[in-house]
């Protein structure tokens, strides 16, 4: 299922698709076929992504740059995908990462059930983190970059990869405590009382 250019941006604007905005990348799931979903994921400039291949599930799981430039590393190995190129990630063991200097267009092909079932619940996760945000009127830009520096620390680390996936999750909930705190006593410019510091403690 390769994509034009043109079909690229009349994807883009078709708003009846269902996105996620992941910060580093936009996913656009265009549809499904023969048991298999094709997602768009658009890269930003200076921007990276990471992918676990669930070997467990023993999907497929392809990705075609369509549109720019993406440099790959896997296990400290550094290599560079053009367009029309593919990787796919059943071959790699290993947390791969994406990063793309200029931004990038990449088709997505991968199990239908598989990708529904990540797509759903990183929706609902993104849900819990946008009330979050609105509480705090940050947090939500903040729980992405602690999950971008805590998968940097990870991949530094020698930890199973089944665990990166309750990292990322982690990273996302680590202030959900703040949905339980009043907005006057979160947002307090001074020194909180004994009663407050009960109160974000709780």
């Amino acid at each position: 299922m390769p994509l034009t250019k043109q079909q690229i941006i009349d994807i883009k604007k078709q708003s009846s698709l269902r996105r996620l905005d992941m910060g580093n990348t936009m996913v656009t799931y265009i549809g499904k076929s023969d048991e298999l979903a094709y997602v768009l994921h658009s890269v930003r400039p200076d921007q990276s992504f990471w992918v676990r291949y669930a070997e467990e599930q023993e999907a497929i799981e392809k990705y075609t740059v369509v549109l720019g430039e993406l440099n790959v590393e896997h296990a400290n190995h550094m290599f560079t995908l053009q367009e029309g190129d593919t990787l796919d990630a059943s071959q790699y063991r290993e947390l791969i990462t994406f990063y793309s200097e200029t931004g990038a267009e990449i088709l997505v092909e991968t199990t239908e059930s598989v990708f529904e079932s990540t797509f759903s619940d990183t929706e609902m996760i993104q849900k819990e983190a946008e009330a979050i945000e609105k509480i705090d009127g940050y947090t939500y830009q903040h729980c992405r970059r602690i999950k971008d520096y805590s998968i940097e620390l990870w991949k530094k680390l020698d930890q199973p990869i089944e665990r990166v996936t309750m990292l990322i999750w982690g990273a996302y909930f680590h202030d959900i405590g703040k949905l339980s705190v009043p907005l006057d006593v979160l947002n307090k410019a001074g020194k909180l009382t004994a009663e407050e510091w009960e109160l974000m403690k709780a």
